[in-house]
């Protein structure tokens, strides 16, 4: 991987080695420092090594997280894909943030392999499993059905998707 070095960032060796997709990271700092956008690009990598996208699995203790995460990778996606940055300005402000590049390289690398595999995630983005811990453990415990409570207190497995998984990114926490 071309790695992109960005200045004034204290961490960024660290942020550069949680990208290796051949180790598992824990990513914990305060708001606002970087760990959506870090997390973004971890999946990205992942996704560009990947058979299918369902192997990678990303969770987070909140429903927003979840979501924000999901929406930043897709656009990612979407931006690369339709080359929205295509004015002079926006390329130059693209070369001077070192993130936006390496995001945009990520994502470059994302949609070849998803054009090599077949994924179509722009079309089929349910396919990215980033989802809250309560709603990875819902689908642990119910994956082919949902628990039914009748009235009298029985629960009964009922065939068909998992509640848990039709909400999109989070599902249910």
């Amino acid at each position: 991987m071309n790695i992109v070095l960005q200045q004034n960032i204290p961490d960024q060796a660290e942020r550069q080695q949680a990208l290796d997709p051949w180790h598992s990271f824990i990513v914990q700092a305060p708001a606002g420092s970087g760990k959506t956008g870090l997390l973004t690009q971890r999946f990205l990598v992942l996704l560009a090594t990947v058979e299918e996208p369902e192997e990678i699995v990303a969770i987070t203790f909140t429903r927003k997280a979840a979501s924000e995460m999901k929406h930043r990778i897709l656009q990612a996606l979407r931006d690369t894909a339709g080359d929205i940055n295509s004015d002079a300005e926006s390329e130059t402000a693209l070369l001077n943030d070192a993130y936006q590049r390496q995001l945009r390289e990520l994502a470059n690398r994302v949609l070849a392999h998803d054009q090599a595999r077949g994924w179509q995630l722009l079309q089929n983005p349910s396919r990215l499993r980033i989802q809250t811990i309560d709603s990875l453990c819902a689908w642990l415990v119910f994956p082919a059905g949902r628990l039914v409570i009748s009235g009298r207190g029985c629960g009964q497995i009922v065939s068909g998707s998992s509640p848990f998984d039709s909400r999109g990114a989070g599902g249910r926490g």
